[in-house]
C-alpha cells in the first residue's frame, strides 16, 4: 500500500519521519557498559540501607552503601514480565552515584544523542517483538543493539527533551500533592476504621468478627491462558493487580470485593465495579451481611495484614481458611 509522504518528510522502516532526521541502530549511538554492572550477593547484607540507589530491571529497588557508576547513563530493564505487560516504566535515566545489578542494561549516549531524548524514545517503544526469553521475558544485548532509533539533529533533540522535562516536573508536583492527600486519608482511615473517632449519634460498641461469619468466600474458575484476549467485554481477574486478560463471558457481578489468592500480589484487595470473570487465583466475597463499601475500605486498610497470611515459597498463596478466620472490626 502506497503512503502519501508530505513535503519535507521521507518514508523509512519505522514510518514517515522528517527529512533532517536519521534512522540509526541503537548500538551505533550508544556505548554499552554492561560489563561494569554487578549483582549484590545475598550475604552482602552489610551494604544495604545506605544512601546510593541500587537499580534492577524495574528501577530503584534499594539503597546501599557503595556505588559503581558516577555519571548520567540510561538503564533498560533486561528481564521480567514488565517487558511484555509494561505495567511500570522500563527505561530509566540514572544520575549521580548508583549501583546497577545484572538485570538492567547500562549504556551511555554518544555525542550525537541527547540522553533524555533517547531515554524517552526508548521508553515509548513496544518491546514484545524484541523479547528473546521463553519462560521469562528477556532482552539480550545483541537484539536491542539493532533497535532502530529516530535521530533528529542534536538541537532539536534538546528542544524535545526540554519540553518533556517540563511535563515531568509538572507530573512530579501533582504526584507530590496526591501523596500528601493519600497520607491524610490514611490518618483519617486509622481514626474512622478503628472507632477512635465516632460520628454524633453513634455510641454502640464495635464488634470483632470473623470475615467468614459475615461473608461467603468463593474461589473463581481458571480459564486457559490461550483463550484470553487483550480486548474483550469482561476483564479476567486472577492473582495479579491488573486483569490477566479479557473474555466475552463473566461469572461474577459488578461491585464485588476480590482478594488475590496466589502469586506475587496475593492478598491484594480490590473492588471490581463491572461484571468480570473470577479466575482460579481470585477469591470473591459474596452474600455480604455488612455494608459492602465499608467492608472494602476496612479490608483495603488491612491489606498488609492480609498479605502476611501468605504461605508457600515458590508460588505464594493464601489459604481460604485463613481468609475465613481473618478478624475485622464491625460497627
Amino acid at each position: 500500500m502506497s503512503v502519501n509522504v508530505p513535503n519535507g518528510y521521507k518514508q523509512t522502516k519505522v514510518g514517515v519521519i522528517p527529512e533532517e532526521w536519521e534512522l540509526v541502530r541503537l548500538g551505533d549511538v550508544v556505548d554499552f557498559l554492561d560489563h561494569k554492572r554487578k549483582p549484590i550477593k545475598s550475604n552482602d547484607r552489610q551494604m544495604i540501607k545506605g544512601k546510593f540507589p541500587y537499580y534492577g530491571a524495574s528501577g530503584i529497588i534499594d539503597y546501599i552503601n557503595d556505588y559503581i557508576f558516577d555519571e548520567e547513563l540510561i538503564l533498560l530493564g533486561e528481564d521480567g514480565a514488565n517487558i511484555v505487560d509494561r505495567s511500570t516504566r522500563l527505561v530509566f535515566l540514572a544520575k549521580g552515584k548508583y549501583w546497577v545489578n545484572n538485570h538492567a542494561h547500562v549504556f551511555k549516549s554518544k555525542d550525537t544523542m541527547n540522553n533524555y531524548f533517547l531515554c524517552e524514545y526508548l521508553e515509548s517503544l513496544n518491546y514484545e517483538k524484541y523479547n528473546t526469553g521463553t519462560a521469562q521475558p528477556k532482552l539480550n544485548k545483541d537484539t536491542i543493539s539493532k533497535i532502530l532509533v529516530k535521530k533528529p539533529p542534536i538541537k532539536e533533540q534538546q528542544k524535545i527533551a526540554q519540553i518533556l522535562t517540563t511535563w515531568d516536573k509538572a507530573i512530579s508536583k501533582q504526584e507530590a500533592l496526591i501523596a500528601e492527600k493519600e497520607k491524610l486519608k490514611k490518618g483519617l482511615q486509622q481514626k474512622l476504621l478503628s472507632g477512635e473517632v465516632r460520628f454524633e449519634g453513634f455510641d454502640g460498641e464495635w464488634e470483632e468478627v470473623r470475615l467468614g461469619d459475615v461473608v461467603k468466600i468463593y474461589k473463581g474458575k481458571q480459564l486457559n491462558k490461550s483463550t484470553l484476549t487483550k480486548e474483550g467485554a469482561f476483564p479476567v481477574i486472577n492473582g495479579g493487580i491488573e486483569p490477566s486478560g479479557y473474555t466475552n463471558n463473566f461469572n461474577t457481578l459488578e461491585n464485588t470485593i476480590t482478594i488475590s489468592e496466589g502469586g506475587n500480589s496475593c492478598g491484594f484487595v480490590n473492588l471490581i465495579t463491572e461484571k468480570f470473570w473470577s479466575g482460579g487465583h481470585c477469591y470473591t466475597l459474596q452474600e455480604i451481611q455488612v455494608n459492602n463499601t465499608f467492608l472494602y475500605q476496612s479490608l483495603k486498610f488491612n491489606e498488609n495484614r492480609i498479605m502476611r497470611l501468605r504461605v508457600g515459597s515458590g508460588l505464594p498463596n493464601i489459604q481460604k481458611k485463613d481468609i475465613d478466620n481473618f478478624k475485622i472490626l464491625s460497627p
